[in-house]
């Protein structure tokens, strides 16, 4: 039995349940945009891909797919200006890293923000866990901090939230003593998945609108 039909059986959200719900609401939240494809759930980084990941590489690049990532999606060579967009969402933002166990090692919100992914292809990329092994998990971090100008991990279970602060912790040793390259994991945050989901629910409450349910209506 998987993950997923265990939370069936306890009637609680599966991994698939949470990743609609949260997209959806951060769909609510960045909706100014006026474009659902602003948030998608498992974005293939090679579409209009023009640099590195275009699609022409498939096969030859690993290309991976984030369970959820929030645009505007940079494609081309370059960056586009992603600092003034977390300006745009700093409430939110702050309230995420507040809620987060691991916090690149920053104690501070703006020394985060300013040593955050500098050639982001999102400005957030978002990987969910609920099980997996060691090695799986640290491909989720990765994925997260190399893809987004923020990567967020969102372990399901408190022994998976432990493995996630093991591998954090093990990569902050090692380049403590020069082991492995400086600030690996320098614009990740590893908070609780109902954490960020209690975060969405608040933003959206202060900006007006309705959270609804704990499962989403319809699929995003």
């Amino acid at each position: 039995m998987d993950d997923d039909e265990k939370s069936k059986k306890k009637n609680v959200m599966s991994t698939r349940e949470l990743q609609c719900c949260l997209c959806e609401k951060l769909r609510q939240l960045f909706s100014a945009c006026n474009d659902s494809a602003f948030v998608e759930m498992e974005w293939n980084i090679a579409k209009k891909g023009a640099d590195v990941f275009d699609a022409g590489k498939r096969g030859k690049v690993y290309m991976p797919r984030p369970d959820i990532a929030v645009g505007p999606f940079s494609c081309n060579p370059g960056t586009l200006n992603y600092d003034s967009m977390l300006d745009k969402k700093a409430r939110l933002f702050q309230a995420l890293f507040d809620s987060a166990d691991f916090k690149g090692k920053y104690c501070d919100y703006k020394a985060f923000i300013e040593n955050s992914n500098q050639n982001p292809r999102c400005l957030m990329a978002i990987e969910i866990e609920a099980s997996g092994t060691t090695k799986h998990r640290l491909g989720d971090m990765l994925n997260a901090v190399m893809l987004g100008k923020v990567g967020v991990v969102l372990p399901i279970k408190e022994k998976v939230m432990a493995s996630f602060l093991r591998i954090a912790e093990c990569y902050h040793e090692a380049e403590c003593v020069g082991k492995t390259a400086p600030g690996i994991f320098k614009n990740l945050l590893i908070i609780d998945s109902e954490r960020f989901n209690a975060v969405l629910d608040s933003e959206i409450k202060q900006c007006g609108g309705i959270s609804g349910p704990s499962h989403p209506l319809k699929p995003c």
